[in-house]
């Protein structure tokens, strides 16, 4: 009964936080419910472009990171596990029936995105 009851509040809280990324300009979909556990962050610019489908999901301390003008795509039935980052820097798409195990991290740009050239440029 108690765990019933956290997927409901972890969903009631989801939801009103993307209505309020909508309110400041994210354009985000959501299909379904979104049970990610509150230790999720969720960072959406203004102006990205976010879907998420039905039965979206994380565990603990996953991070979601959307920069403006980006798109990320999520599918039905995805599941990220403890420790997941995602950083969309221009466009990720996850399909459907996706589990993603403990601490991966998905990018897609080079980590020294502030470098012209990336990290390449900086050859020794």
């Amino acid at each position: 009964m108690f765990n019933r009851l956290m997927g409901v509040m972890r969903t009631i809280i989801n939801r009103a936080k993307f209505l309020l990324y909508k309110i400041f300009g994210t354009k985000i979909v959501v299909k379904g419910i979104c049970t990610s556990r509150l230790s999720t962050e969720f960072s959406f610019a203004n102006d990205a472009e976010v879907t998420l489908g039905r039965h979206f999901t994380t565990m603990q301390n996953c991070r979601i990171l959307v920069r403006k003008g980006a798109k990320l795509s999520i599918g039905d039935n995805v599941g990220l596990n403890s420790n997941c980052v995602i950083a969309c820097h221009n466009n990720i798409s996850i399909g459907k029936g996706v589990g993603i195990g403990p601490n991966v991290c998905i990018y897609d740009h080079d980590h020294d995105f502030r470098c012209g050239g990336g990290q390449s440029s900086q050859a020794v």
